[in-house]
């Protein structure tokens, strides 16, 4: 890649020029930085599209999901007529779009331990957008090993945070050591998000992006937590834990992330299929739904009992502990919590529909 700029792109990036901080220079190093962004969804939509724009160089861009109708209240670089494709693909074609002199890598797969490094080994820079714990740990964990420089960007409903490591000690593990209990960290399809809300914090984790290739101050090795309900900041310094498996104690990538055991209610899922056979047989059983009611307002079940997750306690159901139950809620994860609580309260016969209600319906 050329570390000059053509004619064209003294044009296209006039406003950076006159930027004191950036300039010429400035905007060579971005033309020369590759970044990784992890997730196309609604923190990676922003990110992806201003990364682009602002002319870095090289984009790689990991997700493993297709479009649905629900995303797009928030991921911005969709449309409604391309639901069911591949979210990377799309994101890839319209960085490219957005940015001619572009070189977009896409990668339509999930990020596992078998292809994190060599994925990742690839970029100067992460960009984690990712919406669940076991991605997040795992990106951290990669980017350490490497000496990745890794931004870290997560929201929940009115509130975010955002986090710069440097790629040498601290590290993500530093501050959170192990990821919490399933219960007490809803993903945003069950605690649901603002539309803006990912918008707001995929553009501020470009700016630390920036901020690195350029050389400038920024959050490196702090935590900003921010409230925009209240529109509260707070800032704090991460220290390097003495006993950092990660950082610190340089533990293999295998050890932190050893082959996932089926869970203790593996042999309590109920495919769809065989939920439908039952219906059609007329087989006695208590269906349950776990959603919330604004869920059930779109559809729901007949002949059935509602109890959201959050209320949810086996032992207010008065029902013989060998009564057939199938518990259900939209993609399976809150119908899976529900159903080992019923089989740690001794029910025998507790199912969770495989897939929730959206596989059912398919």
């Amino acid at each position: 890649m050329s570390e000059q700029l053509s004619q064209k792109e003294l044009q296209r990036y006039a406003r950076h020029l006159s930027v004191a901080k950036i300039g010429l220079g400035g905007q060579k190093k971005l033309k020369q930085a590759s970044v990784l962004c992890i997730g196309a969804g609604g923190i990676g939509s922003p990110a992806i599209l201003y990364l682009a724009a602002m002319g870095v160089g090289r984009l790689g861009i990991i997700d493993f999901d297709h479009v649905e109708i629900s995303n797009l209240q928030r991921q911005i670089l969709f449309t409604e007529d391309e639901c069911g494709q591949s979210k990377a693909a799309l994101a890839g074609k319209k960085a490219t779009a957005l940015n001619s002199a572009l070189t977009c890598l896409t990668y339509h797969e999930k990020l596992t331990l078998k292809n994190a490094e060599t994925i990742i080994q690839d970029f100067d820079i992460v960009l984690d957008g990712s919406d669940n714990f076991s991605t997040r740990y795992l990106v951290n964990d990669v980017c350490a090993y490497l000496k990745k420089p890794l931004i870290s960007a997560s929201i929940l409903q009115f509130s975010g945070q955002l986090a710069v490591f440097t790629g040498e000690s601290p590290c993500y593990r530093c501050v959170f050591p192990e990821p919490p209990p399933a219960e007490l960290a809803p993903a945003c399809s069950d605690a649901g998000v603002p539309g803006v809300l990912p918008g707001i914090f995929g553009t501020l984790a470009v700016n630390e992006v920036t901020k690195l290739i350029l050389g400038l101050p920024g959050l490196q090795n702090q935590l900003a937590q921010i409230d925009t309900l209240n529109l509260d900041i707070n800032k704090f310094n991460i220290q390097a834990r003495s006993d950092c498996p990660v950082c610190v104690k340089k533990t293999p990538l295998i050890e932190l992330h050893p082959p996932l055991t089926q869970p203790n209610t593996a042999g309590f899922q109920l495919a769809a299929e065989t939920f439908k056979q039952w219906q059609a047989a007329a087989k006695n059983f208590t269906l349950i739904d776990v959603r919330e009611d604004w869920e059930r307002a779109i559809t729901a079940l007949p002949n059935d009992i509602h109890i959201p997750l959050g209320t949810f306690n086996p032992a207010d159901i008065e029902l013989p502990k060998e009564t057939t139950i199938v518990v259900y809620c939209r993609l399976g994860g809150r119908s899976n919590m529900a159903t080992q609580k019923l089989i740690d309260a001794g029910f025998t016969s507790a199912y969770s529909l495989t897939g929730g209600i959206e596989h059912y319906a398919d």
